[in-house]
This record gives C-alpha cells, structure tokens and sequence, in this order.
C-alpha cells in the first residue's frame, strides 16, 4: 500500500484542525533558528552556475542564456562563473544538461547554499582551543548523541584526579562501597573501599593521578560540556571509571596491573576501556585476557605508540595495539593539518585509523597544579598517540549510548568505512584515514527515523509534518545527509514525508 499527495494533504488539513491531539504534537512554540537549521534550502531556487570556457565570445555566451531561457545575473570575468536564473517551471537539470552539451562550457550546475555549522555548542571557556573536537566532527555527531551515564569509560592509566572541576561530575562511583562502611567490602568484590575505582599500582582504593597523564586522556573523553567550565569531552556524560596502574609521580605501567585492571573493569560494567599506552613484548596472558574481553563484547581502544615506525615490521610492534583481536581499535595520532604526525607510528595491518594527537588541550591533575594558579592552568597541551585514544574511546561511547546492542564488527566497520581519507594515511593504517565522528553515529540511523529511536513510526511523519508547516517539533529530530535524506536535497522535506508515510503504512 502506497499514499498519494492527497493522502499527504489530509494529514496536513489533520495537523492544522488539531487532529492530531496536543500530547502527541506538542505544543513547543516557534522557533524560527531551529527549524532553518533543519528544513533549509541546499540550492537557490531556480539558479545555476556556468563556468565558461576561456576565450569564448561573451556574447555568444549571453546568446546561449537567452536560447535557454536565463537571465544573466552576475558575472566575474576573472574566474569565467555565471550566475543564471530561470523563471519557475523550468526543469533545472535539463538545463543544465543542455549547457554542458552546448560546447561553450566547462561546466554548469545547480547553484549550492552554504550555512554555518551552527551545531551544538558547549560553553565551555576553552572550547575553541580544542581543534581535534572540530577536526572529528563531533559538533554534528552530538547532534544525533551526547551519549549518557549508561556508558562506562575504564581509564586504565595513572589515575585521574577525581576532584578537577571538569571531571568530579564525571567519575564513575561504586555507590555500595561510597556509601558503606568504612574498611569494609560491602560489596564483596574483592576491594575495600573502592568507591571511585582502585590503585593497582600501589593496591590501595586511591586512583588519585599524581602524574597527570591519565587525567588528561580522562578530559578528552569525558570532561563535562556545556558547563561553563574548562573544556569538553568529546562525550559529556559518559562515566569515567579511574583504573591506576602507575605509582604516584611515575608512569610505567606493570603488566600484571594492568591485568588486575582490566578484570575489575570487566566485572564492573565498563563497556569500552582506554588503553593509551604499549610495550614492544607481547604476552600470552594479557592476549587470553583481551580475548575474554572480546567474547564479552567489549571494545579497547589502544594506542600505536610514538616512535614514527612501522609497528608491522619485525622487532617494532607495539603491545597491546598489535594483536590481531577483533575488539582493538589501534589508534595512531594526526596534526592539525589533518596529516599523520610525524612522531605516530603506522602499520597498515595494526594500525586501524588516525585521532587528533597533537597540541591536545585537555585536564592538568589539581595535585601537580601549582597553589594559587588559575582556571587556566588545570588545562594543559600534550601530544601522543594517547591522546588520539581517547578521542575514539569518546566515539564508541557515543555509539553504545546510541544503540546498546551493537556488536564490536559493527562497532569497527562503522568507524573505519567512515574516516576522512588522507594521503598520509594510505597504505599505513587500515582505514587510510582520519576519524570521523558524525559519519561513524551516522551509519546507524535508520532511513525515515527523524525522531532518532531507531524506529519508523507515526511520531516520525508527525515531526517531519510538523517541520515542514513551521511548527516546533516537541521532541528530538535527527538528521544525517547520508541516512535522512531520502532525495538527497540536504534538509527534511516532502520527499522525507512520503518516505515515512508509506513505511509507516506497511
């Protein structure tokens, strides 16, 4: 069963009569900046640009637009472009068309419309510092998931500081042991006290981070957005569990607390762990144990290391990125320029895809901090791949918010078929690229799903009607080019409606 325009037109005449009932429309007033953002035009109506070839007679050109039916608006003789307008009715495409056939041009096409990319935006006073977060299009990507407190980040490193202004909210709390009784396993695990993870290093309940690097891959990922503090997380609300592993003021990591780690984090419901660190030597142990955690479903994100080498060649691999596990994603480090930095080691069989890595500004520990310094200063720049970590852990964190139940295949080839491709990239990482987060969150939409619940219902047709007539939508709307838009026209519109409609009616 299929539905007409006339089918269309009755909802609409439904909308409008009060039809629908408030609760199901609601009654959000107008918001003219919102519904522009998501039911704007992507070209002007009924305009072409033609891109003349050199030397020809600039009559004969004007000729050619009044042979087509054009009115030459504006030209710039510097560049060759022609700005064409047509007068309604007239079928844009075989107009262009028949310019390209004319011999006369070089090229002709639909005049596009540009915006600025006015997504969500933290408050936060040092976000525009943070150039990774803008070079993996995570602005849009929160658009379709901020992700929530669901979703358990295990930070396996020196700690964090647990009391930064900018993390406090964010950390993961054992609310058995936090609010029970002193030197007491009120929860039986195994661990007294641990109310804000452990210290495996120095086997105490105290992951404070005394070293300053487990805070600052901790703030890429989770540091609160939007809260007039600091920076932003590339994921606001995930909960961040502190796993140390380092003794205070040190940062090498022994392997068998990291072990320890890596089974607390399991059985303490984390879902994606951290690992921004590596050792040349692989382990037996340490690969049955990542295998566990793969057969759990659980995804690890690791580091390539930092020594600029092939970690493919004999004598160079790096552990744990370099085991072949179905749930490592080995992360080496871009530049600002998009580029892989220079101090990123590679491999086009390990090494998965690229993350913002250098000059990343992020949380300074408090307690390394000096007395009396400012806000300023309990953020710092560090640059390594465990810096572009994080940045793919706050990814797959946004995407287990998003849909709980995917599994690590759909994970990893969401992320690696959607990168931005870089020359530097090609033939040393798997992907050949840099991620992309809006892309990534992209993938697991469902076409017609406006709403964002995975499902096409009559709440979708209801919103997508809504923002065509002008209202407000009461609810949340979704909207990614490469799964949203059926006609690919760049916005919500009636195409999207028919769509919704007739699945709807199935």
């Amino acid at each position: 069963m299929t539905f007409s325009y006339k089918s269309l037109l009755v909802i609409f005449v439904l909308i409008f009569s009060g039809g629908f009932p408030m609760h199901v429309l609601g009654g959000a007033p107008d918001d003219s900046s919102f519904l522009k953002q998501i039911n704007r035009p992507a070209y002007v109506p009924q305009e072409i640009l033609v891109r003349v070839k050199d030397r020809v007679d600039r009559d004969d050109i004007q000729a050619l637009h009044r042979r087509f039916g054009g009115d030459s608006m504006r030209r710039s003789d510097r560049s060759g472009i022609h700005r064409v307008r047509f007068g309604k009715g007239v079928d844009i495409e075989r107009v262009i068309e028949r310019y390209r056939a004319s011999g006369l041009v070089v090229d002709a096409e639909r005049h596009a419309v540009r915006y600025p990319q006015a997504a969500a935006v933290p408050d936060d006073p040092y976000y525009a510092e943070q150039w990774g977060v803008n070079t993996v299009d995570a602005r849009n990507a929160w658009s379709i998931r901020r992700t929530d407190r669901t979703v358990v980040v295990a930070v396996i490193d020196t700690g964090i500081d647990y009391t930064h202004p900018d993390l406090q909210h964010s950390i993961w709390v054992n609310e058995a042991e936090k609010n029970g009784i002193k030197g007491i396993d009120d929860d039986g695990n195994g661990y007294v006290d641990d109310g804000y993870g452990w210290d495996f290093a120095d086997n105490d309940a105290d992951p404070m981070d005394y070293a300053g690097h487990g805070t600052h891959v901790a703030g890429i990922i989770g540091a609160m957005g939007d809260n007039g503090i600091g920076v932003a997380g590339v994921s606001w609300n995930v909960r961040l569990m502190p796993l140390k592993v380092a003794g205070d003021y040190t940062t090498g990591m022994e392997s068998g607390d990291i072990l320890d780690a890596l089974n607390y984090a399991l059985e303490n419901g984390a879902t994606v762990f951290n690992c921004s660190f590596g050792g040349p030597y692989d382990s037996a142990i340490e690969y049955d144990k990542l295998k566990i955690l793969q057969q759990s479903g659980v995804m690890v994100i690791c580091a390539a290391g930092n020594k600029g080498t092939d970690i493919d060649q004999a004598g160079n691999a790096m552990y744990p990125a370099s085991y072949d596990l179905a749930n490592i994603i080995a992360v080496a480090a871009s530049a600002k320029d998009g580029s892989m930095a220079g101090i990123s080691n590679y491999g086009s069989i390990s090494v998965d895809l690229m993350a913002p890595g250098v000059d990343i500004l992020s949380a300074k520990s408090v307690k390394i901090t000096a007395a009396g310094a400012n806000e300023r200063d309990l953020y710092k720049l560090m640059t390594g791949t465990s810096m572009a970590v994080p940045h793919v852990s706050g990814l797959v964190a946004l995407m287990r918010a998003r849909q709980p139940e995917l599994g690590l295949d759909q994970i990893k080839s969401a992320i690696l078929e959607t990168v931005v491709l870089d020359p530097t990239a090609a033939g040393k990482t798997v992907s050949g690229g840099r991620v992309n987060f809006y892309d990534a969150l992209g993938e697991m939409l469902t076409p017609g799903d406006i709403t964002g619940d995975d499902r096409v219902q009559l709440d979708d047709l209801i919103t997508t009607l809504q923002i065509l007539t002008g209202i407000l939508p009461a609810g949340p709307v979704v909207f990614h080019p490469g799964k949203s838009d059926i006609n690919a026209d760049g916005r919500i519109g009636l195409e999207e409606a028919i769509y919704i409609l007739n699945q709807v009616s199935h």
